[in-house]
């Protein structure tokens, strides 16, 4: 949560690792690196194609720690790979929808 309490959703480049775990790099200094503790977080994960008129939308829950792994996420700024943090899933729910049921 921000520091007024509101529920943020931002974007992140992210990889997955062997064992399931989604894993994102972030700057020390940002809202992000303050998840590294346990933090209960939710991710979301959608794709389209305009072209097969279809997509799906995940959301992945877990928690999320400082990650130790070797997958090493590639950040869309730099300076934003200073913390790596790992959200371990517990609960994933989703849907696709197509055009053509």
């Amino acid at each position: 949560m921000g520091p007024s309490g509101d529920i943020l959703v931002l974007p992140v480049s992210y990889k997955m690792d062997e064992a399931g775990v989604l894993v994102f790099a972030t700057s020390s200094g940002g809202v992000l690196a303050r998840l590294a503790h346990g933090e209960r977080v939710s991710v979301q994960v959608d794709d389209v194609s305009e072209e097969l008129h279809n997509g799906w939308s995940v959301l992945a829950h877990g928690h999320a720690t400082i990650y130790e792994g070797d997958v090493s996420p590639r950040a869309w700024v730099a300076g934003h790979d200073e913390v790596v943090i790992g959200i371990t899933l517990d609960r994933l729910t989703g849907r696709a929808i197509s055009a053509y049921g």
